[in-house]
């Protein structure tokens, strides 16, 4: 997805979900999911040069976003919201959850803005306590990286990296559990966005010096 893909996708509140051809698809409304997507999108452009500015509108827009979708009260991310900017649940899925962890994440690692930094890190705390109670592995994924990121610019925080050896250990759990010779994978299905667990496991064995939780999500991620 082209830079100018994402700013013809984005308005005033955030970047929509679908598009027919180059209209963006205001049926759908938008997504926690995709603008935490594009948040780390429009990070990522940056590392390849593209105009600070234009950078940090575009994360400005989805941050606040992102403020806006975290539930206060229950400490979990809305989801989905209508074009009408109403919500259609209190609470998201879990991977939205963690997905949205990891692009904060990114933010307080990467952002050269310590304004975004401050209200990333704001919002990375509050959201960190519910990801210990989730129950999908990509989440937990999506959390580790988070973590990670995080880590770049506060490393030595014992709570984090208690979260991710916490996080990676269950992860390492469901593979002693369920991989097999002819079956090198921690569920018994193939579902989606399967190389961030591969991806997890490798980060965060080299933040805790863990050989075979490198080894395991090397041989994961080639099978």
């Amino acid at each position: 997805l082209k830079l100018d893909h994402i700013i013809r996708l984005t308005d005033d509140v955030g970047i929509l979900q679908h598009a027919k051809f180059i209209i963006p698809n205001r049926n759908h409304g938008y997504c926690t999911d995709d603008n935490a997507r594009a948040l780390f999108a429009v990070l990522m452009a940056r590392d390849f040069g593209v105009d600070s500015k234009t950078v940090s509108n575009l994360a400005c827009t989805y941050i606040s976003f992102l403020y806006h979708a975290f539930n206060k009260e229950i400490g979990r991310f809305r989801n989905f919201m209508r074009f009408d900017r109403n919500w259609i649940e209190p609470q998201g899925s879990e991977d939205s959850h963690g997905r949205a962890v990891w692009s904060l994440g990114t933010v307080i690692g990467r952002s050269a803005s310590p304004r975004l930094r401050a209200v990333a890190l704001r919002l990375f705390e509050a959201a960190m306590p519910a990801t210990l109670d989730l129950v999908s592995p990509r989440a937990w994924a999506f959390t580790i990286l988070g973590l990670s990121e995080y880590l770049k610019r506060f490393a030595g925080d014992r709570a984090a990296e208690g979260a991710m050896r916490n996080l990676a250990g269950r992860l390492m759990e469901l593979y002693r559990q369920v991989s097999a010779p002819d079956w090198v994978w921690l569920e018994d299905i193939v579902a989606y966005s399967n190389a961030r667990i591969p991806h997890a496991l490798l980060v965060a064995g080299q933040w805790t010096g863990d050989d075979e939780m490198i080894d395991v999500g090397l041989r994961s991620l080639r099978w």
